[in-house]
């Protein structure tokens, strides 16, 4: 066979593989199809991977999560979706289901400003929900704690001012801390306590 000949042929050959390769991809031949990535709107924020409604939706309709980590991701959630009822503690009546989730030891509810109403941890929680927009979440470590009713995750979150004007509104100001939270089991049901921040530039 003539040089040019054998070279057409490789060509062609190596073009109906890549052929083969892109139609495999896309998942119309055999082999795995490609996986179809989540629309922001559709995915939950906690960065799980799932979708909202699969994920954190459920605990703030009323299911319990059954681990720290649960309870700190839908925690995190809410604060994306400003549903500040999920977070504040002893929600009115009103709320139905009941669905607070911060444990009455909490700074916020036991040191003298807040004993005294100045601010409420309602304002606390309202104010973190209007000006903050979390836009990831990390979850960096879950540990055990002294019994099988404490437990702590550590986190890295992201954020912006929502209220910021101009570049700072464009991202180019975004902050992050980690922090160290503390759950305890109460009645069957994970709260949290506190934790320890780490603010980062």
């Amino acid at each position: 066979m003539a040089p040019q000949q054998l070279q057409l042929r490789q060509c062609c050959q190596q073009r109906r593989e890549r052929a083969a390769a892109l139609v495999t991809a896309a998942g119309f031949g055999f082999g795995k199809a490609a996986e179809k990535k989540l629309s922001k709107q559709k995915a939950c924020p906690c960065g799980s991977g799932a979708a909202f409604k699969e994920c954190c939706q459920r605990y703030h309709e009323g299911a319990l999560p059954e681990t720290p980590e649960q309870l700190m991701r839908s925690r995190y959630s809410a604060y994306v979706k400003a549903n500040w009822r999920y977070v504040e503690p002893f929600c009115p009546p009103a709320c139905l289901p009941l669905q607070d989730t911060t444990h009455p030891l909490n700074p916020l509810l036991t040191d003298a400003n807040a004993q005294a109403g100045n601010p409420t941890i309602r304002d606390d929680i309202i104010a973190t929900c209007d000006k903050l927009g979390f836009e990831k979440l990390k979850v960096l470590s879950v540990e055990p704690g002294a019994d099988e009713n404490e437990g702590f995750v550590t986190f890295q979150a992201w954020f912006k001012n929502v209220q910021q004007l101009g570049q700072r509104a464009q991202g180019f100001n975004k902050q992050t801390f980690v922090e160290r939270s503390r759950f305890l089991r109460q009645g069957g049901k994970w709260l949290y306590v506190d934790g320890e921040q780490d603010w980062k530039q």
